[in-house]
């Protein structure tokens, strides 16, 4: 291998692994510009490496390696740097506190940089031309059309910070009055320096004519606003052991009622018929 077929190969896979890491770093990515740089370098280096070892092992080391039955396999480099860049791209993939996970396309264009790597390194130029052509197309232009398909897509997931309990029966009321199914509830205690004391993970399936931004709207709008944070709530004390929606905008709600009968004290609950409105810090209103 001349030193010329080298230098191309070594420049290339800068140039590949800068077209890969850019569109990264305009995104502020954890790894970006030159760590793709980096990875196919290595990557083209590793496979180089490997060749060189089995063209000297055929040549002027023939003789030293029949005699200590020195063997070597060109694929075994390329596979231990796949496994290496695996570890790589898992410390670029993280859990956010929203349960929302972040790096998994900059881990997957690690991997992708690599093999492109290995591919320069062994000379595969058609594969790479292809290839760095098709994973551009992927970076570049596919987010707006993968936007547009979760926009029109009738599954979504809603985050929520409460005031409590209370609150929750508010935003389900909505969603059930937009005709929206929820299919999955998850609830977190919020930390302590936060004002919301409950996060809520809703799973929800929209029906036809109703989009993400319309429905977001629609719940931005409910209960007051904390000035101080700028967080919507609502406060609507009753609900806490039930609400049942009868139709029309008409829910009876349930809650907590204390009462003493001849010295004896006694918890019951007490059940209110109560229309949504939409307006204030309460969003509902007692019929009576």
């Amino acid at each position: 291998m001349s030193f010329l077929s080298v230098a191309v190969r070594i420049l290339l896979a800068v140039v590949v692994g800068g077209l890969l890491g850019l569109e990264r770093e305009r995104r502020s990515s954890p790894a970006g510009f030159r760590t793709y740089m980096l990875v196919a370098i290595g990557s083209s280096m590793t496979i180089m490496l490997s060749q060189y070892i089995d063209l000297m092992l055929s040549t002027q080391w023939a003789a030293t390696a029949q005699s200590v039955g020195a063997t070597h396999d060109v694929s075994r480099f390329g596979a231990q740097v796949i496994n290496g860049v695996g570890f790589l791209g898992a410390g670029s993939i993280i859990l956010t506190g929203r349960k929302r996970v972040k790096g998994l396309t900059t881990a997957a264009g690690l991997w992708a940089s690599a093999c492109l790597g290995l591919a320069i390194g062994a000379g595969y130029y058609e594969c790479v031309l292809v290839s760095v052509a098709l994973i551009l197309v992927c970076m570049y232009a596919f987010p707006a059309l993968e936007n547009r398909l979760i926009q029109r897509s009738r599954y979504m997931n809603i985050l929520a910070e409460l005031d409590g309990m209370e609150c929750l029966g508010g935003v389900l009321a909505a969603l059930r009055e937009q005709g929206v199914t929820v299919f999955d509830i998850d609830l977190s205690k919020q930390p302590e320096d936060r004002r919301a004391q409950l996060g809520v993970h809703l799973s929800v399936y929209l029906p036809k004519g109703l989009n993400h931004t319309e429905l977001l709207a629609q719940l931005a709008a409910l209960g007051g606003t904390d000035e101080a944070h700028g967080l919507r709530y609502c406060t609507f004390p009753k609900g806490q052991t039930g609400v049942y929606s009868i139709g029309g905008g008409y829910y009876y709600f349930s809650y907590e009622k204390k009462a003493e009968h001849d010295g004896e004290k006694y918890f019951s609950s007490d059940v209110k018929l109560c229309r949504f409105t939409g307006e204030g810090d309460t969003l509902f209103e007692v019929i009576e």
